[in-house]
């Protein structure tokens, strides 16, 4: 079969985990007889719109590159943007793919949807959170409170007006000097009714557009319940947990008894990378043999981010490093005794929980959806309160107080499928769309 693999973040992404699974699945999938292409976004500020096309490691990628902010409407761009509706279209009028398959959406949703439906093609979208129907993708308020769902149309303009979020979140993706343009875009357009207008020409479009994908495949139960929950039709998805990105690397032994933590992820936040240093250094202080390491895409120029610089300053028990894609998730991991996920809003995809639980490794997580649905507490890892230092110091207390205890969680980490069982589920999905499309 000919595949096309359509994500905005293979480009976009600074995450180690991201790259790690679309590199695997890609790989597998040509291993397995199959030819297998991407189509991503390169970059969103640059001035000539143009598609790019090269192999790599085995299988071939579509870059387009584009200024995001030319667009008549830049909000509606995010989800509907003509010319990524144009690239799309003559990718798939040059190529004779077989079937198209949609990781995320968020800018490419509605494009790869039209162009698929129009060219007959079956369509599986890989759902990663709750962009189909939150345009920050997160159901976080301005207020960094985490949000009940999209209720009223109302309530996400509202957000639209106020939030600040999704700026910084283009930045980390390379567009900090489109910030105060976008701002000053939102200025000019800020009426209520305008945002109100924006707001549901979106979940329009949107229920409209997922409404035509042929499977979905979500990480989690709770996903789908709250898809379900907000008026999407619910019959095509399916449960299928997050596969691990690379197979386990063997464990590094330790120099010493200290406990090694780790944390692998955004300094954001949102991702409660304060709350682990805080919790850590008040153990810390009273001698305990405990290390943590902190494996980061970079370190934000904010207030947060000197204040991070100023706790690792402070105790040489704690360290930071700089990831990047080419880093090995696999690696990283390999080199703790216990990964801390102190998370404040919803880890939809989990993409480096289950690689740590691949390599036996047990997780201290915040009690949240769907981080719950894939830790049993006491069992194979722990749950503390959410944005609860206390809790969290507790739990690694114990892990420190608690001999049996750290043994006693890696014995009871279920076993996970392996990375051919991810790509003989992918490979079973395609094949029955496929007959399927043929059939009808």
């Amino acid at each position: 079969m000919r595949i096309l693999i359509a994500t905005h973040e293979y480009a976009l992404s600074q995450q180690v985990t991201f790259h790690d699974s679309l590199r695997s699945i890609c790989l597998l999938l040509s291993q397995k007889g199959h030819e297998v292409e991407i189509f991503t976004l390169a970059k969103l500020d640059d001035p000539q719109t143009r598609l790019e096309s090269q192999d790599e490691e085995g299988y071939r990628v579509h870059r387009l590159y584009m200024d995001w902010l030319a667009a008549r409407d830049p909000f509606r761009s995010t989800y509907a943007d003509p010319r990524i509706a144009q690239a799309i279209r003559r990718l798939l009028e040059r190529n004779h793919y077989d079937l198209v398959h949609l990781i995320g959406g968020e800018w490419l949703g509605v494009a790869v949807v039209e162009a698929a439906k129009a060219h007959n093609l079956p369509l599986l979208l890989t759902l990663t959170d709750f962009w189909w129907m939150c345009y920050l993708g997160n159901w976080r308020t301005p207020a960094q409170e985490l949000c009940s769902g999209p209720e009223t149309d109302p309530k996400c303009a509202h957000c639209r007006l106020q939030d600040s979020f999704h700026f910084d979140r283009l930045s980390r993706s390379g567009l900090s000097g489109l910030k105060h343009v976008f701002e000053s875009v939102s200025r000019t357009s800020s009426r209520a009714a305008d945002a109100l207008a924006a707001i549901t020409h979106r979940r329009e479009t949107l229920t409209h557009a997922l409404s035509q994908v042929d499977l979905v495949i979500s990480p989690s139960r709770f996903l789908i319940d709250q898809y379900a929950r907000y008026g999407f039709d619910t019959q095509r998805f399916i449960h299928a947990q997050p596969h691990p990105a690379v197979e386990p690397a063997t464990p590094v032994q330790p120099v010493s008894d200290a406990l090694r933590l780790g944390f692998v992820g955004a300094p954001t936040w949102d991702s409660g990378i304060d709350l682990l240093i805080e919790a850590a250094q008040s153990l810390m202080t009273s001698q305990a043999a405990l290390n943590l390491e902190l494996c980061i895409p970079h370190m934000p120029d904010t207030d947060l981010g000197g204040k991070l610089k100023h706790q690792i300053a402070a105790n040489p028990a704690i360290r930071w490093q700089v990831t990047h894609p080419s880093h090995s998730l696999a690696q990283l991991l390999s080199r703790f005794d216990a990964l801390v996920v102190p998370s404040r809003s919803y880890e939809n995809h989990g993409a480096i929980i289950h690689q740590a639980r691949r390599g036996n490794l047990p997780v201290i997580a915040a009690r949240i959806e769907p981080l719950i649905e894939w830790i049993d507490h006491e069992r194979d890892g722990l749950l503390f309160e959410l944005n609860d230092v206390a809790g969290l110091r507790a739990q690694i207390l114990r892990l420190l107080e608690e001999p049996d205890l750290l043994p006693m969680l890696r014995q009871n980490i279920p076993s996970s499928p392996s990375l051919e069982d991810e790509a003989r589920q992918f490979q079973s999905h395609y094949e029955r769309l496929v007959r399927a499309n043929g059939a009808g």
